[in-house]
């Protein structure tokens, strides 16, 4: 086995970074159980439902994201979790594209994700 510095070894990772969403009870119930039952860290759980907004087509993610409505966020609960700075980048970059927001992006793509995980296991 090979030893590496422990600075090589850190900057092979990436740090994942605190960010925020308002999800409606609902949501961020499903989103909770679903990171849960996945054993899976924030940061990749949050990269694989970005990774699953990615692969709807371009017009199905400009139909969800496009011009979002401002909406009142009473009622709603505010999500705290990790992300790695990478997805963020992945994230403006589809509000970019589709004329969104960040909030927007991100609360299509975790009702998506919760929504398909397989809670039976």
């Amino acid at each position: 086995m090979s030893r590496r510095a422990l600075a090589s070894v850190a900057s092979d990772q990436e740090v994942a970074v605190p960010y925020q969403v308002s999800l409606s009870p609902e949501v961020a119930e499903a989103v909770r159980t679903s990171i849960d039952h996945s054993k899976q860290s924030w940061p990749e759980w949050v990269d694989l439902a970005i990774s699953r907004l990615m692969r709807e087509s371009k017009e199905e993610r400009e139909n969800l994201l496009a011009d979002p409505k401002p909406g009142s966020r009473s009622g709603k609960q505010t999500l705290s979790f990790r992300i790695y700075p990478s997805t963020l980048q992945q994230i403006r970059q589809l509000a970019k594209e589709n004329r969104s927001n960040m909030h927007t992006v991100l609360s299509h793509a975790f009702f998506m994700h919760a929504l398909s995980t397989d809670l039976s296991a």
